[in-house]
């Protein structure tokens, strides 16, 4: 590689680095105190003799603490983005006390890029594997959210039963936690070499197979292309019903004049909002591993574990590796991170009575903090009392 391209790499990547740390960094700042305060208002909703309320409530409180969970696990992406590296002195003992000269560019870059959460073997194959199973079931979780409400817009009078879907995200997690186990500790050929490990081109930890020869990352690619693509017709259909049933409830709305109407449809929106940022951050990383599944293409992920570059991609730049290992990073991770942070955006805007708990919540803490009491936590508050549409 001639040393103008190695350099404009090197700068393109520490740049777009830099954005993703930004981003990493103003997600998880926002999305964890936001997710945290949408499910504080969830819990403090009072019971209902409803069942389909009740049903809803669990489901929101479900998915927001899936989200507040993602918006945790991005710590170590942000200490990773924002990495520094070590001084010229801990690279040279790393090293083994090898003069600075005598260290190549790629020994130079591993110990620049090797960041300190990531780095541990423990804590990245705990991340990996949290993160696997998270992605998933957020998908999963809006795929019910978005089903179950489609269901009672067409059958209005039916009763939601929480046992089917809590079952389904059971076994979700069980199977995948169990596969990554198999894979990561297993020795029989599919799994020769499997583990979860920090690559330096998509700054994540990710579970790859260090031999050129496995077919795991191929394997891989197809599991989670079926996990990921089995729900999304029944989101697609669910969204389309869901769109139809609300151009119709605000035709209705006009000649009939009803309150009632407008509760369902109120609810219905939200529902259409969350699914509709679902399919925008949860579609190209689906993209990415169907890409790899029918193309056959497991130079892909070989190429962002810099193993076999030459050999295994002769015929991938380094230029367009470098653009597909961000975009890849940007699919499997970023957009994701966004998903979850903006949620409670969602709530906030649709939902009437958060709004009103928040505020009030603020009104009391200023009277508080102009008394000067510090008992912030002091008492148990009240219980959000919703009068709106018991399916929201």
């Amino acid at each position: 590689m001639l040393a103008e391209e190695e350099t404009y790499i090197a700068g393109t990547r520490d740049r777009v680095k830099t954005g993703f740390a930004v981003i990493f960094t103003a997600g998880m700042v926002f999305g964890v105190p936001a997710n945290l305060l949408a499910l504080h208002f969830f819990c403090r909703r009072a019971s209902s003799t409803a069942s389909n309320k009740r049903y809803m409530t669990l489901l929101y409180r479900v998915i927001i603490l899936v989200d507040t969970f993602i918006c945790l696990l991005v710590l170590p992406l942000v200490e990773s983005s924002w990495r520094s590296g070590p001084t010229e002195d801990d690279r040279k003992r790393r090293s083994g006390a090898k003069d600075d000269n005598t260290l190549t560019q790629t020994e130079k870059d591993d110990e620049h890029s090797l960041p300190v959460l990531f780095g541990e073997p423990t804590i990245c194959t705990i991340w990996g594997l949290l993160w696997n199973v998270l992605s998933v079931l957020s998908v999963y979780l809006v795929g019910i959210l978005s089903f179950s409400r489609c269901q009672l817009l067409l059958r209005p009078l039916s009763t939601l039963n929480i046992f089917k879907p809590a079952l389904l995200l059971s076994v979700l997690t069980v199977f995948i936690v169990v596969e990554k186990l198999v894979a990561h500790f297993s020795s029989s050929s599919l799994y020769d070499d499997v583990k979860y490990g920090f690559y330096k081109n998509m700054r994540v930890c990710y579970i790859l197979s260090g031999s050129a020869d496995s077919d795991y990352d191929l394997v891989q690619s197809v599991m989670f292309t079926v996990l990921l693509g089995l729900p999304v017709l029944p989101i697609l259909g669910s969204f389309v019903v869901s769109v139809y049933k609300l151009q119709e409830a605000h035709k209705r709305e006009k000649k009939l004049k009803s309150g009632e109407t407008s509760k369902h449809r109120e609810a219905t929106i939200t529902v259409i909002l969350i699914t509709g940022m679902y399919i925008l951050c949860n579609t190209p990383v689906l993209v990415f591993y169907m890409y790899v599944w029918m193309g056959g293409n497991t130079c892909f992920f070989k190429s962002l574990s810099r193993l076999d570059e030459e050999d295994v991609c002769r015929n991938t730049d380094t230029k367009t590796k470098l653009v597909m290992s961000l975009v890849w990073v940007a699919s499997y991770t970023l957009l994701v991170l966004i998903n979850s942070s903006l949620n409670p955006v969602v709530y906030f805007t649709r939902i009437t009575e958060l709004r009103e708990s928040l505020g009030k919540q603020r009104d009391v803490l200023l009277r508080r903090f102009r008394r000067g009491d510090s008992g912030v936590c002091k008492g148990g508050g009240e219980e959000v009392r919703d009068t709106r549409d018991e399916n929201i």
